[in-house]
């Protein structure tokens, strides 16, 4: 639906994005309905993603991007194949997603994050969403990981975290977060770390 790459900046606000799917769905050159790639701004403002079907490169597929900005996404019924998500991010800046809802996202969670520096996830909710680990969010290889004021319910993984997943980040911060009844079938039915070196949680 919408490619792009080597952008200084590109601003999307108030889109929906609705029953989207790839003709082939296990076509690896399908990268992704919506891909950007080597740019400096992404700013993404009260965009809706409703039961687009996922292929290789994930609904949202963010690469090598300085800045992402996220505001006020509704992420609901996507379904995702392979190991991408409904937001899949590899080798960014810093990430910021504020004030947004994922609901019932299948089979590879809401967000995943790949070698970000800075990963911020404030006021947003997420629920019923499923993956294999990080039901709800996976972080790994970065700098600072920040949840802030955001609930976790009801989110399932088939193996670690059943809400969120984070390994190899130097500094995890979870702060006035709430998690509750999420699942999973290994460890870390909340909250999953693996060679983390400061992890600070407060409610």
């Amino acid at each position: 639906v919408i490619y792009s790459e080597d952008a200084e900046v590109i601003s999307i606000k108030n889109c929906l994005f609705k029953n989207n799917a790839p003709i082939d769905s296990y076509k690896k050159s399908n990268v992704g309905m919506f891909y950007h790639e080597d740019m400096k701004i992404l700013y993404i403002q009260n965009c809706s993603f409703i039961r687009n079907k996922n292929n290789f490169a994930g609904v949202l597929h963010l690469r090598k991007l300085q800045y992402i900005f996220c505001i006020k996404l509704y992420c609901s019924a996507n379904l995702g194949l392979e190991s991408y998500t409904i937001l899949s991010i590899l080798r960014a800046g810093s990430v910021f997603l504020l004030s947004s809802l994922f609901i019932r996202n299948e089979y590879s969670g809401a967000i995943r994050v790949i070698d970000a520096l800075m990963v911020t996830v404030q006021n947003s909710v997420f629920v019923k969403n499923m993956g294999t680990n990080g039901g709800a969010v996976f972080v790994t290889n970065g700098e600072l990981c920040l949840l802030q004021n955001s609930t976790f319910l009801n989110n399932s993984a088939s193996m670690a975290g059943g809400a969120v997943y984070i390994k190899e980040i130097k500094t995890f911060k979870q702060l006035n977060c709430k998690m509750f009844y999420n699942k999973i079938k290994s460890d870390g039915a909340g909250l999953y770390s693996y060679r983390t070196n400061h992890i600070i949680i407060f409610n």
